[in-house]
């Protein structure tokens, strides 16, 4: 009887009987990590107000057939913040996303001077693995531009800009209604330091809207490394 128990188990132990072999662990975390970049100021469509300003950011990641996408996950940190954080929309970006518009609130764009919004983001694959995190992509704001006249009958707009330095600006006008636009040339201002940089734009006889609609404009600001944009409203009489 002894023998019989003594074979069994070496016959168990022999590695042809064995049934399961090691498996190397999947791998904690996706390889690689997004490169995120900063496009530009954008209108984007917003519900109540029609639209609203939006900073429009871009990113790039290798894909692998052995670790799938599921989503993106983006981070903001504004000035006041003091570590970086999820925010409204930026979870469960889908994978074959590569384009995230942030609409800012009003009062995050400085009243003078310049301040920063910072993002990072990193990746999920399906089995529920993060990624690296991206490198830290710094989007400079400037305070935004102030209309300073409004005319329907001659379809002109003024708005001026208190920044010191060199200031490049701009005006993009539309109409949902019709699909038309109109973008005005680009201007450079260089203000005296008691002077604030003065622009305007007129819509051209070409460009016409039917009573009753609206049309939106868009004034946009460049100053060195920093950017603004400013969106109104504007109704046909």
């Amino acid at each position: 009887m002894f023998v019989k128990y003594v074979s069994l188990v070496v016959a168990l132990l022999t590695p042809g009987w064995l049934s399961c072999f090691p498996v190397d662990p999947a791998p904690l975390r996706i390889a690689g990590r997004p490169e995120l970049r900063f496009v530009e100021m954008a209108p984007v469509a917003d519900p109540v107000d029609g639209y609203r300003e939006s900073v429009h950011l871009h990113w790039e990641f290798d894909r692998s057939d052995d670790q799938p996408l599921r989503f993106f996950t983006l981070l903001r940190k504004l000035s006041a913040d003091s570590a970086f954080d999820v925010f409204f929309g930026s979870q469960l970006i889908p994978a074959d996303t590569a384009d995230f518009f942030d609409a800012l609130e009003y009062h995050v764009y400085p009243r003078s001077g310049a301040d920063s919004v910072l993002y990072r983001m990193y990746t999920i694959d399906t089995l529920g693995r993060s990624g690296d995190t991206s490198e830290i992509c710094r989007v400079i704001l400037a305070p935004q531009p102030v209309v300073t006249a409004l005319d329907n009958s001659t379809r002109c707009i003024e708005w001026e800009s208190w920044i010191r330095g060199g200031i490049l600006s701009w005006c993009v006008i539309w109409s949902d209604e019709n699909g038309r636009s109109w973008t005005s040339p680009r201007r450079e201002e260089f203000p005296f330091t008691d002077k604030a940089a003065v622009f305007n734009a007129c819509l051209p006889d070409s460009i016409t809207f039917s009573s009753g609609s609206r049309w939106y404009y868009a004034l946009y600001i460049k100053a060195y490394e920093a950017y603004s944009l400013k969106i109104g409203a504007v109704g046909v009489p």
